[in-house]
């Protein structure tokens, strides 16, 4: 069923003595374990063209400032990102450039949902996102922000 032919785009990423194959047009080799795996790693490394890889073509992202942003404009506002947090006090190459916690994925429906806290390592901008994504790569992702974990807040009692 694979294509072996040697017009295939194959592109081999290195990550942590780990590599990710992926097939630029069809994602081939990739399950959906892969797929979320990397777009994650993406993130975490703050390398947008990694995240974009296992995209589908008709991938958005939603953030509540900035909107939806389109696949041909996610390497920008992944850059954005970065320099927002940058200007938050993280380090300009920082590494992981997000952390996670508390990721969650399940299967059992098409498309896949994950959920996960995220935070941009030594900021205080983090909030949650929902990923959705099927075979063919992430569909969609939507985030919030929050100023603090919810295991920070104070809580009042009146």
């Amino acid at each position: 069923m694979s294509d072996l032919s040697p017009n295939r785009k194959i592109k081999a990423v290195y990550i942590d003595k780990k590599i990710y194959y992926i097939d630029l047009k069809l994602k081939l080799y990739m399950n959906l374990n892969d797929i979320i795996e990397t777009y994650l790693k993406g993130w975490e490394l703050g390398d947008g063209n990694l995240s974009l890889s296992v995209t589908c073509s008709e991938f958005f992202y939603d953030d509540p400032n900035a909107g939806s942003i389109q696949r041909d404009n996610f390497i920008a506002f992944v850059n954005d990102f970065k320099q927002a947090a940058v200007d938050m006090g993280g380090d300009v190459n920082a590494r992981p450039f997000l952390e996670y916690r508390d990721i969650v994925i399940t299967k059992e429906t098409s498309p896949a949902t994950a959920w996960c806290w995220w935070q941009a390592k030594g900021t205080p901008l983090q909030g949650s996102a929902l990923i959705k994504f099927d075979q063919s790569g992430i569909l969609h992702e939507q985030i919030t922000h929050f100023n603090h974990r919810p295991d920070e807040l104070k809580h009042i009692s009146i």
